[in-house]
């Protein structure tokens, strides 16, 4: 049942964009009312961001259906199908919400949207900075707020897993969410979010219940996990032109991030850097190119070139001058016809064989990612995979996780798959269902809120004085080592190595700024590895140098100014470690029964300090 549902979906899909006559928006029941990329209009980069579509019903017939997004690079489709079902009553409207994967060359890119009997091109997406926005209700969309940009909190996503791109929220009254927005906001919040409470119309901060029930609390300024409320005695029409400027030093300062007019070195280094273009040392890089570059090298047929070349010769000695000279020598010529086919016939089915012959390949995946800790055990996790296969045919990709979201991750060229909703034991998620030929592979890249009870971990000692001094963390069996791992503790702008030793974590030494621990000249060249000689590299030495691009997307540097902003407050440390991938993030199913893999778990704890 379950894999006939699959191909139903996989084929409406297809057949959706390989019809010969589609009707344009102009002739069909839809019409597209507004199209919202991200949540101020702008996209992150590296980041799943969702695009919010209102679709309005003019016809005097429902829209049930199906409707396709995808991506446009000059006369081609890249990447995935994304699939949305969607119901539209009779002269009304409705939200439907994709979640696409951006990449640096997204921007250059037109997206279109499809159904049966229609299609659009939407507006592309310009990229930016983290969102910092308005929450407002439909019915507070039309005013304006002075110097910021509003968003429908109607729309605002289901999951943590679509909030990468948001930065900042604005917040004077209590959303009417349902529980997987409610507890989305949560992990937004903790995971590292900025969140401004002002007054209501009755002078009052918002009372809010269940999972933001913690958001009661009266201090003017209080962390949850790695994110922080502030609390404004203001109401909204009170706000002025400069008060995002004003909340975006308060979130700086939170965290330790000297402002513009600090006399501190440090701010000034980022008041000078902060118009720099990428370029500024460090270029920029593309994660999902790095990274499956890298891991689509570990698993690279080993093809038998020599035979292959030497087939190519007798193939074409046997069409010319065999085939002519048989020809000369007055045979029938359907005998010289035949000859020829018989030829072809032969050589393509020895193509066959040889090239799809595996030399002690075997289906797997092999994957690196990313874990920031959110609550008790729960994690928002990011992961960049590769599958390879040994036998050509349709798998699913899909974890155990809630709130999945699921890219190709390829901007170069098509891709025969669909990600569309999938419901496992009641969580719902997208799943990613993809034909792969045969010793191929097919990167993927996901993102998922998941519980991982062995990533628990607890401060139970902590010295510190104007550096740290002594640190012991008792960690769970995920944190065991293997020849791969590593252990970073990070505090104010110092980065210091550690060390994992029955079941606790210690401090070793101090390593210096986070420029000494992130190569910026590595992260540049992996953008362009099939340049430089990296080949020979064992699969253990491409997990060592994944590290380095691990810790640059935790850290958000993807120019040489972020490294100035990379900070933490003084009552906070983060423990960053390197470690065996959890089987609790493998795919599920029997279609990949070997993973391996590296995942970076990131950790913040307070921290009692003097003053």
């Amino acid at each position: 049942m379950l894999l006939f549902r699959r191909l139903l979906v996989s084929g409406a899909a297809l057949l959706l964009l390989t019809s010969p006559v589609v009707a344009q928006q102009g002739k069909s029941q839809l019409r597209i009312r507004e199209v919202v990329w991200g949540f101020d209009g702008k996209v992150r980069p590296n980041s799943f961001n969702p695009v919010s579509i209102l679709l309005d019903n003019q016809g005097e017939d429902a829209f049930d259906g199906t409707l396709v997004l995808r991506a446009r690079q000059g006369l081609q489709f890249v990447g995935a199908r994304l699939v949305v079902e969607a119901y539209v009553q009779p002269g009304g409207e409705r939200w439907v919400q994709f979640t696409p994967y951006i990449q640096h060359e997204s921007e250059s890119m037109d997206w279109e949207l499809r159904w049966q009997g229609g299609s659009v091109k939407l507006p592309g997406p310009k990229t930016g900075r983290e969102a910092f926005v308005v929450m407002v209700s439909r019915s507070g969309l039309s005013m304006g707020t002075r110097g910021l940009r509003n968003f429908n909190e109607d729309v605002f996503p289901a999951t943590v897993a679509a909030t990468g791109s948001l930065g900042s929220v604005v917040l004077d009254h209590v959303p009417r969410w349902e529980q997987p927005r409610r507890q989305a906001f949560n992990d937004w919040l903790r995971r590292g979010g900025n969140l401004h409470l002002l007054l209501t119309d009755s002078d009052t901060f918002p009372k809010f219940s269940d999972e933001l029930a913690m958001l009661n609390n009266p201090d003017e300024v209080q962390s949850f996990g790695a994110g922080v409320v502030f609390r404004h005695r203001m109401t909204r029409e009170q706000i002025r032109n400069d008060f995002q400027k004003r909340a975006r030093a308060m979130e700086d300062t939170s965290r330790g991030i000297p402002t513009e007019g600090s006399d501190e070195e440090l701010g000034q280094a980022i008041s000078r850097t902060r118009t720099q273009e990428y370029g500024d040392g460090f270029g920029g890089w593309n994660a999902s190119a790095s990274l499956h570059s890298q891991l689509i090298e570990m698993t690279r047929p080993d093809h038998a070139w020599p035979l292959i070349y030497l087939m190519s010769a007798i193939y074409i000695l046997m069409i010319f001058p065999g085939c002519y000279l048989l020809g000369r020598k007055r045979f029938h010529y359907l005998v010289v016809y035949g000859a020829i086919l018989g030829v072809a016939a032969t050589f393509s089915l020895l193509f066959l064989f040889v090239g799809q012959r595996g030399y002690g390949e075997r289906t797997s995946v092999n994957s690196v990612g990313l874990a920031l800790h959110l609550d008790d055990d729960h994690f928002d996790v990011m992961q960049w995979g590769n599958a390879f296969v040994t036998g050509g045919n349709t798998y699913e990709i899909q974890h155990n996780g809630t709130g999945r979201v699921y890219s190709s991750g390829q901007v170069s060229e098509p891709v025969d798959g669909v990600i569309g909703l999938r419901e496992t034991k009641g969580e719902v998620g997208t799943s990613f269902v993809s034909e792969i030929p045969p010793f191929s592979n097919r990167p993927f890249v996901s993102r998922q809120r998941l519980k991982v009870p062995d990533l628990e971990a607890k401060l139970t000692d902590c010295k510190i004085d104007t550096q740290l001094r002594s640190v012991l963390i008792t960690a769970g069996e995920g944190f065991k080592p293997d020849p791969i791992s590593r252990y970073w503790l990070f505090h104010r702008d110092t980065v210091y190595s550690a060390k994992y030793t029955s079941g606790t974590i210690v401090i070793a030494s101090r390593l210096g700024k986070l420029t000494d621990v992130i190569d910026s000249a590595a992260l540049r060249e992996t953008n362009f590895s099939f340049m430089y000689g990296n080949d020979n590299l064992t699969s253990s030495q491409r997990y060592r140098q994944m590290t380095n691009h691990m810790l640059a997307y935790r850290f958000g540097v993807q120019k040489t100014s972020d490294f100035d902003k990379a900070r933490l407050p003084a009552n906070r440390i983060r423990l960053l470690a390197y470690v065996p991938m959890p089987d609790a993030l493998r795919i599920s199913g029997d279609s990949f029964a070997a993973q391996h893999g590296y995942l970076l778990v990131s950790r913040d704890f307070p921290i009692e300090t003097t003053p």
